[in-house]
């Protein structure tokens, strides 16, 4: 997978090895998780373990609170890329603002956990029956949130090296993070009681992305200093418009991939929210591998529509759509299918066969996969208002339809309310997408 052309002689191009490297990184954090959770449903009850797939869904959540400026930051990095060495202190400046403003942010989101979460009344929400779980909820649930927004600023790292074209290094240090969480929960998971790995678990994910935001200041040769207010202002403000729109289509895209936990968690209990959390990490997989696979395709589409390279932009498209799409997902998610519960034996000890939900969440994976494919190209070219205005009106009929189906028809209604949240954006996302591309425009 290689795009040549006479305007980008001596930049970098976009190789089938960048590619792999995503996919090993991806496969080794679905693996560890799949370990994690394997070890998870021998070693914890029922409810225990419903709550832990809750609570190790809360980094993906919480994640959004960034409030957009990681893909913003992405997209600047790798269009000032395009200026050569000249720009590099233009690129520096841009990561140390947004590093410092994610710091205010991860200082205001831990204060607020510690002080709102402690008033929720959690017993009920979940409707969890065991007293001590109950107990260990109120404490765990406030410390964890407020160490994932310590996290933010901490989480900017893949942007620089991705942005650098650095993905090699990238990918091995996700996929270094996500070996050693999985290390550090089997072991306290055969060694510890139920809070302390949930505790040691958290703790070593903020101590990995604190080591990986120093290495990225090292290779860079960047001092961690706070450039002059009025710099960062500007490129704060140069920034939060795109920010923003990319913060809306974060938010909306996590509430859709785990409302159906908690719905499920808080319509049947936590050991429904544990039984459909486990197919939907099933079908999950397959957009973590596809989105892993196109991970290097961001940065490059990026900076070849800079230099005014639309055939080679166009030309990736039509190969992630016809080639990459239909193998991954309706053939390998339609042997998964059949497959499930198996799969879920093997993994777990646990027999669970519901072809329903299975179908459901495989149209679910489908139709991501290909909206997702379409939203790349357009985040990279940095044309986000359209998703985000998307995001905002689909909010209401996401939120309302896991809990009304889910009433009505249980777990299943619940699975099929997600996939159907997930059908507009087969309409709107091509149509754009291709119009966006006949005009040749982007906004970075």
């Amino acid at each position: 997978m290689q795009v040549k052309s006479p305007k980008l002689a001596g930049a970098p191009v976009l190789t089938l090895s960048k590619s792999i490297a995503t996919t090993l990184a991806r496969v080794a954090l679905v693996g560890s998780l799949l370990v994690i959770n394997g070890v998870a449903t021998r070693r914890m009850s029922q409810e225990r373990f419903g709550f832990w797939a809750i609570l190790i869904s809360l980094p993906y959540l919480l994640q959004v609170f960034e409030m957009g400026f990681r893909s913003s930051l992405g997209n600047r990095l790798s269009a000032l890329m395009a200026e050569g060495e000249a720009s590099e202190n233009k690129r520096r400046d841009t990561f140390l603002a947004v590093f410092v403003v994610e710091i205010l942010f991860g200082v205001c989101g831990g204060i607020l956990c510690v002080i709102l979460l402690p008033l929720i009344p959690w017993t009920a929400v979940f409707k969890i029956q065991d007293p001590l779980l109950a107990a260990e909820a109120g404490r765990m649930l406030p410390l964890i949130a407020a160490c994932l927004f310590a996290n933010l600023p901490f989480s900017l790292w893949g942007a620089v090296f991705y942005s650098y074209l650095e993905i090699g290094m990238g990918s091995f240090l996700a996929g270094f993070q996500a070996v050693f969480l999985m290390l550090v929960f089997c072991a306290s998971a055969w060694l510890l009681p139920f809070e302390q790995i949930v505790r040691n678990y958290f703790v070593a994910y903020l101590a990995t992305n604190i080591a990986f935001t120093a290495w990225a200041f090292f290779r860079r040769r960047w001092a961690p200093r706070i450039p002059p207010w009025q710099d960062m202002l500007a490129i704060i403000g140069s920034l939060w418009h795109r920010s923003a729109e990319f913060f809306l289509c974060s938010f909306c895209g996590a509430v859709t991939s785990l409302l159906g936990i908690f719905v499920s968690g808080t319509i049947s209990g936590l050991a429904a929210a544990g039984d459909f959390s486990l197919i939907q990490r099933v079908f999950s997989l397959f957009i973590s591998l596809h989105t892993a696979f196109m991970t290097p395709l961001s940065p490059f589409i990026t900076r070849i529509a800079r230099a005014g390279e639309w055939v080679a932009v166009r030309a990736e498209l039509r190969k992630y759509i016809w080639r990459v799409w239909p193998l991954l997902f309706p053939l390998a998610g339609g042997l998964m299918f059949l497959a499930h519960p198996l799969v879920l034996r093997l993994w777990t000890g646990r027999w669970i066969t519901d072809y329903p939900v299975a179908g459901y969440l495989l149209a679910w994976a489908c139709f991501n996969g290909l909206a997702n494919t379409y939203a790349l190209f357009l985040n990279s070219l940095g044309i986000v208002r359209v998703q985000a205005a998307f995001a905002i009106f689909m909010i209401l009929p996401t939120v309302y339809l896991p809990v009304y189906l889910g009433k009505w028809l249980g777990v299943p209604g619940i699975a099929l309310a997600t996939a159907l949240s997930a059908v507009p954006s087969l309409l709107i996302y091509p149509y754009y997408t291709m119009r966006t591309l006949r005009e040749q425009r982007m906004r970075v």
